[in-house]
């Protein structure tokens, strides 16, 4: 499943991305290609790496970063976060009542950015990663 979209990087890795990962994994995604950045959390699944801080993965980028912190802590995490975003990284945010703009004004680089509900945002996932399903609803 990951294998579609490379490395994922999580920021942050509470109850809501650590579901997520756990849900990605159930699926067939390979939990080696996961990596999370969060100061509190243990792994949400055997094989998740889990980095306390952004400085920890200097000069690695994401082909998948998600946005999974409380909103209020976007300000802290976006300037350690940003140099981990590539030319060609796809930035898909679960935060509350934070839209795009508000995104792209933190980000250094351009990117894809993607704002949405948790269950949003588990859907186009799932959806991206499973074109069967898409087939079979169309």
């Amino acid at each position: 499943m990951t294998d579609d979209f490379g490395k994922v990087l999580l920021v942050g890795c509470g109850n809501m991305g650590g579901a997520m990962v756990r849900g990605w994994i159930a699926d067939g995604a390979a939990p080696a290609a996961i990596t999370a950045i969060d100061p509190f959390a243990e792994p949400p699944a055997p094989g998740v790496r889990i980095v306390r801080a952004a400085g920890e993965l200097a000069g690695e980028t994401a082909d998948l970063l998600l946005l999974a912190v409380k909103p209020q802590q976007l300000d802290a995490v976006a300037p350690d976060v940003a140099p981990l975003v590539g030319p060609q990284t796809v930035l898909l945010s679960i935060l509350a009542g934070v839209e795009i703009d508000a995104l792209r004004r933190r980000s250094r680089r351009q990117a894809l950015l993607l704002a949405a509900t948790a269950l949003t945002a588990g859907l186009a996932l799932l959806l991206a990663w499973q074109p069967k399903l898409l087939e079979f609803l169309a």
